[in-house]
């Protein structure tokens, strides 16, 4: 499985589900579903181990 080459963090209130959105539209950006895991963030979702934070990219067709 191809692991993600780029990451987009931001605050709140700082554009980035407009940043999300726009990007997504391009042929080579692949947007997660719920576009924010918090995989690095919170401790409940990092618990969950690399393994649950790869499979969110597993709808990525190249």
């Amino acid at each position: 499985m191809t692991k993600p080459n780029f990451l987009l963090i931001g605050a709140q209130k700082s554009a980035t589900t407009s940043i999300s959105a726009m990007l997504s539209h391009h042929p080579d950006v692949f947007v997660v579903k719920g576009k924010e895991p918090h995989f690095f963030s919170e401790n409940r979702q990092y618990a969950r181990g690399w393994a649950w934070y790869m499979s969110l990219y597993s709808g990525y067709t190249g």
